[in-house]
């Protein structure tokens, strides 16, 4: 929904809590609402034609709700509900179960799918969180998603790239001791050459999980159980 703010109410909303910012801008919690509100930095705000899917709604991406409109027409910020969860940039906690992360990455592809057309432009790991009370990845900041036929493969493989990368910096790859086994390696130079990743996250995380359970003689379960000294 299209909503008119005046510099005043931008300015109220400036002095709210702010919970993150990035290149577009900053994001705030007003103490009396639920939602995010980010708005756009004026270095930026001149560049954003339109903010896309407002009209879709799913618990685990948050969705633009209202577009915020300046009294001269401009798009300069929008609203969202806030999604809880922790960045793994860095990688996974050690006590999740290797089951759990499995569920987590499928339920995302399949919304990922169901998206048809959608191009999640600019989904890395800084827009993903993990809830792992809820065991869910969520998904924030969309505001540079746009049409794209098609265009949810690109996002699944982008996805693949972005959960491969954190496992990887879970496991110190570049030090690990499998990391010259045939089959691990070479799923790990399709990561670092291939654009084409629809299911290498899912592969290369079973492979792992088969080699290191060899390898210690017993079932790995956890991300912990994966690193090997």
């Amino acid at each position: 929904m299209k909503v008119l703010v005046s510099e005043r109410d931008l300015e109220e909303l400036r002095y709210s809590r702010r919970i993150g910012s990035g290149n577009e801008g900053y994001c705030y919690l007003p103490e009396d609402d639920n939602k995010i509100v980010k708005l756009f930095s004026d270095s930026y705000k001149n560049q954003v034609k339109k903010v896309e899917f407002s009209n879709l709604k799913n618990s685990q991406i948050a969705f633009p709700i209202d577009i915020l409109y300046s009294t001269d027409g401009k798009i300069v910020g929008y609203t969202m509900n806030y999604l809880s969860g922790e960045k793994f940039i860095n990688g996974f906690r050690e006590n999740l179960l290797l089951s759990d992360l499995k569920q987590a990455y499928l339920s995302m592809r399949i919304i990922m799918l169901k998206l048809k057309n959608v191009y999640m432009d600019d989904n890395c790991l800084d827009n993903m969180l993990y809830d792992y009370k809820n065991n869910k990845i969520n998904v924030i900041d969309t505001s540079r998603w746009y049409e794209k036929l098609d265009g949810q493969f690109e996002s699944i493989s982008e996805f693949n790239w972005q959960m491969m990368t954190a496992l990887l910096r879970s496991i110190d790859f570049k030090h690990y001791k499998l990391n010259h086994d045939k089959s691990l390696f070479d799923m790990y130079l399709t990561y670092k050459c291939s654009e084409q990743m629809m299911s290498l996250f899912m592969e290369f995380l079973n492979e792992l999980e088969l080699k290191v359970s060899e390898y210690k003689g017993e079932k790995v379960k956890t991300i912990k159980d994966l690193m090997i000294k």
